[in-house]
């Protein structure tokens, strides 16, 4: 049950994270099957998930590696890389209101 457990959900998520990590990209530190959760369940109690992220965004850049539970997720704040990533011809769906 636990190599079912560790070839199913843990392995490609770390897998995913060294390859990430080994391009430069910055993060939270990989811990498996529960991730960031309980600071992310601790921010929501205080109504503070935002401030979370924020405070991440502060820490790390404009993109950075968190997971909620075993799911590994790249944030990104950059507007650039965000057209790069949701493509060009969406870019304009994203745009922060004057």
């Amino acid at each position: 049950m636990i190599t079912i457990v560790y070839w199913r959900l843990i392995r490609p998520e770390k897998h995913m994270y060294d390859e990430l990590r080994r391009q430069g990209v910055p993060g939270e530190p990989f811990i498996p099957i529960i991730g960031q959760l309980p600071q992310l369940n601790r921010a929501r109690e205080n109504n503070g998930t935002l401030a979370y992220l924020f405070s991440l965004s502060e820490k790390y850049g404009n993109y950075f590696l968190f997971s909620f539970g075993p799911l590994m997720r790249i944030m990104i704040s950059e507007p650039d890389m965000i057209a790069d990533v949701v493509g060009r011809s969406h870019v304009h769906d994203y745009v922060k209101p004057d």
